[in-house]
C-alpha cells in the first residue's frame, strides 16, 4: 500500500482548507458585530503607518491616521453605514496578522473610521482611519471653554488670609487766629489715605478745638485690636506770641497714646519757651515710633499745649507743608472662608467627559494623583467669592498649558489593556533612557542635522502679571519671569506661562473686594486659580488647610508665615522641568540669565530657591540633544508591538560600527510589503 503525498497546490485549491492563509485579514466592527472584508484595501501594500512625536503635547509619541479605499461588497458595507447614520456612523476598522507560531490571527492595527472623510464614487469608497479616536475627540474640542459644575461634596480649602501691609495717612491743618487762652489745642485732623484692608483701627475726623481741659472724645485713631505698628509724624507749625502773661510760657507739640487721655502715655515731640512778646517759633521736624505695641482700646491724640494762659497772634501750619501722621502695620483679618474647587484629576476628567460627550473617561496619571500636585485645588474667582452656583470655566488647552508650565506635564494617548487611555505625566517620564525599543543595524543614507527650529534662547515662565494697585501687590512673586541666554544664534522664545493663576494676593484681594462690594462683578470672576492645600481639617472629610510648609525667607516680606502657594513659584516651576529646558537651550549657551519681571520683588524661599537668580545649565542633565539622525532601514516586522511595549524608550542603531541612540521623532513601516523606511531620531 502506497502512501499518498499531498500536493500543496492541491491544498491551496481546496476551499475548505487554508494551510497558507493570507498574512493579514481585514474586518469592520459595528455595534460589536464583525464583518470580514472580502478584499484587502487598495492601499494596504503601499500604505505606511507612522509614529510621530508631537510638539503640541510636549514631545509625546503618537500614531497618526491613515487612509484606505474599499471596493465591491466592502464598499457597499460602508455605503450602508453612511446611508444609515451619516457622518455619525461608528465603525472600527480592524487589521489582524497571522501568527505562524500559534496558527491564529492576532491584532495588528485598529482605528475608528472618520466618516467626515467619506468619499463615494462608482467603484470604490475611500475613508480615513484614526487609531486613537480618543485623541481625535479631544483635539476637536481642545480650545472649547466648558463650564464645570462643583459637586456639593467637593473638596475645599479653609482660607484664613494673609498678613497684609496696612497704612493709614492723616493730615493736620491748623489756622488758629488771635486767642487769649490757649491750653489744649486739638488741631483739625483728616484721613487722606486709607489703605487699611483689615479693620484694626477706627479713625475719626477732628474739627479744630481749643479746650481748657483734656478731652477724652477728641481722639483721631482708636485700636479695635492689639497690634504692632509704626507711627510717624512730620510737622511744621508756626506759633507767634502776642504778649506774655505770665512770664516765659512753654508751648509743646504732644502725642498721647492710651485707653484714655488722662491715663495715656504722653510724648513731647517738640517744645519751646517764649521769653518775649511778638516772638515767633517754627516747630518742625519728625518723630517715629517703630514697632509700637498698641493694645485694643488704645486711643491716639494730637495736641498743642500751653503750660499757662497766653495770648497768641496765630498758630498755623504751612499751606504747602501741613502736618502728616501715618500708621503702618502688618495684620490679617479674622475671617475664615471655605473655598470650594476640584482636584486636578477631577477637573481633567470633567473636561474630558465634556469634550468627548461622555464617550471616553480613562486617564492614567501618577503626576496628578501623587505627591504635591495631588494636593492642588483648582477654583475660580466666583468660587473664591462664594457666589451661589459658581463654576470653573476652562478648556483642555488651558489645562494642559497650565500643568505644563507649573509641573512640566506632557501627555499622550494609547491603548492600555484594550482601552483607549489619556496618559499625563511629567515630561521626563516620556524620555526613558533605560528602555530600548529595538536595535537596527542595516541602515543606509545616514545623515545628521542640528534641529535649528528647536533651539531656544529666551524663556518666559510663571503666570500672567496682575495689577492690584496696592502696595502689597508689589510683593507678589507668582508672576512672569523672563530669562535669556546671550547668543549670536537667533533662537526662539519658549513660552511656559500658565493661564491659571496662583497669585496669593490676587486671591486675598478677590475676597476683600467681595466683602466690600457683594453685588459687584469683578474682572477676576471667571479667572481660574490654583491653591496649594495642606493637611486635612479635623472633623471634615473634604476640608483642608492652606499649605504653608514652603516659606518666604525675605525679611521684608509682608505676609511672613502666612504666605502660601510658594511651591508654585516660577523658579520652582522651572526647576521641575530643568532637564527638558536644558535640552532646548543647550546649544545657545550654559548660563540662563534672569532678564526681568513685572514685579520688583525677588523672593528667596525654602531650599534657598532664589526667583531672580541666573541658572547654570551645566549643573543639570538633559533629556535629549536638539540633533536629528536620519537613515533608511528595513523595519522589524514586530515594530508595532515593540513600540506599544517600550513607547517611552529609545532606538539604537549602528552607523559605521558605532552604536548610536535616539528617541523617536518620526518612524514608519510598510506592513504590506515591508519596504525600507526613512526614520528620524532625536539624539540622546
Amino acid at each position: 500500500m502506497h502512501s499518498r503525498v499531498l500536493d500543496p497546490l492541491f491544498l491551496l485549491k481546496d476551499s475548505n482548507m487554508n494551510v497558507f492563509p493570507s498574512k493579514f485579514r481585514f474586518l469592520f466592527e459595528r455595534d460589536g458585530i464583525q464583518y470580514e472584508c472580502k478584499y484587502s484595501p487598495d492601499e494596504w501594500n503601499n500604505n505606511v503607518l507612522n509614529w510621530n512625536r508631537s510638539s503640541d503635547s510636549a514631545g509625546i509619541m503618537i500614531k497618526y491616521s491613515t487612509s484606505f479605499t474599499f471596493i465591491k461588497e466592502d464598499a457597499d458595507y460602508l455605503r450602508d453605514c453612511f446611508n444609515t447614520d451619516g457622518v455619525f456612523a461608528k465603525v472600527r476598522f480592524v487589521v489582524e496578522e497571522y501568527d505562524y507560531e500559534t496558527f491564529s490571527f492576532k491584532p495588528y492595527y485598529s482605528g475608528d473610521i472618520d466618516f467626515y472623510s467619506y468619499e463615494n464614487s462608482k467603484n470604490k469608497v475611500s475613508i480615513v482611519t484614526s487609531d486613537i479616536s480618543y485623541k481625535a475627540s479631544i483635539d476637536a474640542n481642545l480650545d472649547t471653554t466648558y463650564e464645570i459644575d462643583i459637586p456639593n461634596a467637593s473638596d475645599f480649602v479653609r482660607y484664613d488670609g494673609l498678613r497684609l501691609k496696612n497704612s493709614i495717612k492723616l493730615t493736620t491743618d491748623i489756622s488758629l487766629g488771635e486767642d487769649p487762652s490757649v491750653y489744649y489745642l486739638y488741631p483739625s485732623i483728616f484721613v487722606i489715605g486709607d489703605e487699611s484692608f483689615i479693620p484694626t483701627f477706627q479713625t475719626q475726623n477732628i474739627v479744630e478745638q481749643n479746650k481748657l481741659e483734656l478731652n477724652n472724645d477728641l481722639w483721631f485713631c482708636k485700636a479695635l485690636k492689639s497690634v504692632q505698628t509704626n507711627v510717624s509724624i512730620q510737622y511744621e507749625i508756626a506759633v507767634k506770641i502776642k504778649s506774655i502773661v505770665p512770664k516765659d510760657p512753654t508751648v509743646s507739640i504732644v502725642m498721647y497714646i492710651g485707653s484714655s487721655i488722662k491715663s495715656a502715655t504722653r510724648t513731647v515731640l517738640a517744645s519751646h519757651k517764649f521769653t518775649s512778646g511778638g516772638e515767633t517759633h517754627n516747630f518742625n521736624g519728625s518723630y517715629n515710633w517703630d514697632n509700637l505695641n498698641i493694645t485694643k482700646g488704645d486711643r491716639m491724640f494730637f495736641l498743642i499745649e500751653g503750660d499757662v494762659t497766653f495770648w497768641t497772634e496765630y498758630i498755623k501750619t504751612n499751606i504747602d507743608n501741613p502736618v502728616y501722621i501715618s500708621l503702618d502695620y502688618n495684620d490679617r483679618s479674622d475671617v475664615k472662608k471655605d473655598i470650594f474647587g476640584l482636584r486636578p484629576l477631577d477637573l481633567l476628567s470633567s473636561l474630558v467627559s465634556k469634550a468627548t460627550d461622555g464617550q471616553y473617561n480613562k486617564i492614567k496619571s501618577d503626576l496628578l494623583t501623587m505627591g504635591e500636585v495631588s494636593k492642588m485645588l483648582i477654583t475660580s474667582g466666583n468660587l473664591i467669592r462664594g457666589i451661589q452656583g459658581a463654576k470653573i470655566k476652562t478648556s483642555l488647552k488651558d489645562f494642559f498649558q497650565a500643568f505644563k508650565s507649573m509641573f512640566g506635564a506632557a501627555y499622550t494617548f494609547r491603548n492600555i489593556d484594550g482601552v483607549e487611555t489619556l496618559e499625563i505625566e511629567n515630561i521626563n517620564y516620556f524620555y526613558d533612557r533605560n528602555t530600548m525599543i529595538t536595535e537596527v543595524g542595516d541602515i543606509n543614507d545616514y545623515s545628521m542635522k542640528v534641529k535649528d527650529n528647536d533651539i531656544y534662547n529666551k524663556l518666559k515662565i510663571g503666570y500672567e502679571d496682575q495689577t492690584y494697585d496696592e502696595v502689597n501687590g508689589k510683593k507678589e512673586f507668582n508672576t512672569t519671569l523672563e530669562f535669556s541666554i546671550n547668543s549670536k544664534h537667533n533662537g526662539k522664545e519658549l513660552n511656559l506661562v500658565s493661564p491659571y493663576r496662583a497669585d496669593m494676593y490676587g486671591i486675598e484681594f478677590t475676597i476683600i473686594d467681595y466683602e466690600q462690594q457683594e453685588t459687584t462683578d469683578s474682572d477676576n470672576d471667571n479667572d481660574v486659580f490654583i491653591i496649594h492645600t495642606g493637611s486635612q481639617i479635623s472633623g471634615f472629610i473634604n476640608g483642608y488647610s492652606l499649605n504653608r510648609n514652603y516659606k518666604i525667607l525675605n525679611i521684608d516680606n509682608f505676609a511672613g508665615d502666612t504666605a502660601f502657594n510658594v511651591y508654585l513659584s516660577p523658579k520652582r516651576c522651572l526647576l521641575r522641568q530643568i532637564e527638558y529646558i536644558k535640552s532646548l537651550f543647550m546649544f545657545s549657551g550654559s548660563i540662563l540669565k534672569f532678564a526681568s519681571s513685572p514685579k520688583d520683588y525677588n523672593v528667596t524661599s525654602t531650599g534657598n530657591i532664589i526667583e531672580h537668580s541666573d541658572i547654570n545649565l551645566a549643573g543639570y542633565n538633559y533629556l535629549f540633544k536638539p540633533i536629528n539622525h536620519e537613515f533608511e532601514t528595513i523595519v522589524p516586522r514586530n515594530i508595532s508591538e515593540l513600540i506599544e511595549e517600550g513607547y517611552r524608550g529609545y532606538i539604537a542603531f549602528i552607523n559605521e560600527g558605532q552604536i548610536l541612540k535616539g528617541f523617536i521623532e518620526s518612524i514608519s513601516e510598510n506592513p504590506g510589503r515591508n519596504k525600507s523606511q526613512k526614520w528620524k531620531l532625536i539624539e540622546l
